[in-house]
């Protein structure tokens, strides 16, 4: 969490207490040029995360996008057939779903979604008030 990594680095002296949210974000910025840390700038979510593994994050984040190689069958969980048939993961559904297909439960699944929409491979839509995340990668190809 971003809370518990800026209170690290004030009691190491990596930045100061004054102004050290400026200093942190500057920090964070270099640091993901760099390479060293994977950090998007969700002002929208309530908790900033830093994914200190990048191998990491985009294991779990392919583990969204294998499910269009996943056979087409009765067997799959219908939150996993929906997502497959239309690539839309409803919010009300998202930790389902995400549970069905492994990702690491310390990710918090509105946080991954929002990462997903910041890099480009999903995007938000709001149906019948509620918030949907569409990721058409996922979808089958058609004929």
């Amino acid at each position: 969490k971003l809370t518990e990594l800026k209170e690290f680095c004030i009691q190491c002296k990596y930045i100061q207490p004054v102004g050290a949210d400026g200093q942190l974000l500057a920090l964070l910025k270099l640091f993901h040029c760099l390479g060293f840390y994977v950090y998007f700038d969700l002002s929208e979510y309530k908790e900033q995360w830093i994914c200190t593994d990048a191998t990491f994050l985009y294991k779990e984040m392919s583990k969204v996008l294998s499910v269009q190689y996943s056979p087409e069958n009765e067997s799959l969980a219908p939150e996993l057939r929906i997502f497959k048939e239309k690539g839309v993961i409803p919010e009300a559904v998202s930790e389902v779903l995400f549970q069905r297909l492994g990702i690491d439960a310390d990710i918090p699944t509105r946080w991954l979604l929002e990462a997903l929409v910041h890099v480009g491979i999903a995007a938000k839509v709001v149906k019948e008030t509620k918030m949907h995340f569409f990721i058409p990668t996922v979808l089958p190809e058609r004929n």
